[in-house]
């Protein structure tokens, strides 16, 4: 069975589009301060336009959600549990496990810098 035939397009582009949203929102933030004065009405209203990160990390989690669990169902027979919880773990794992082995690195490694007493 291909994963083509369980595959909903229109899904998919939604979670783009909400990535998208994110990638914006996390850009405008970091230039605002520069090229956008908060004083001026007009760049106030720009900047409530494009601050849809927030929607679009829920909209992406929805519809993650939502795929996850058509996924799940269409094959509901066919696939127990146990091992579809299993396999979702040492799927997450190991990107968990490396993320906070940069964390502790970089925090122990930059511990100075930013002030943190040990």
């Amino acid at each position: 069975m291909s994963n083509e035939k369980h595959h909903f397009k229109p899904l998919t582009w939604l979670r783009g589009i909400a990535a998208l949203l994110v990638v914006i929102s996390h850009s405008l933030r970091a230039t605002q301060d520069t090229y956008l004065s908060k004083d001026e009405p007009v760049n106030w209203i720009w900047l409530k336009v494009f601050d849809l990160g927030t929607f679009g990390v829920l909209l992406f989690f929805t519809l993650s959600g939502t795929t996850l669990y058509l996924s799940h169902t269409s094959r509901a027979s066919k696939l127990n549990v146990f091992p579809f919880y299993i396999k979702r773990f040492f799927r997450i794992w190991p990107a968990f496990a490396l993320s906070l082995l940069v964390y502790f690195v970089f925090s122990f490694a930059f511990r100075d810098f930013y002030g943190v007493a040990t």
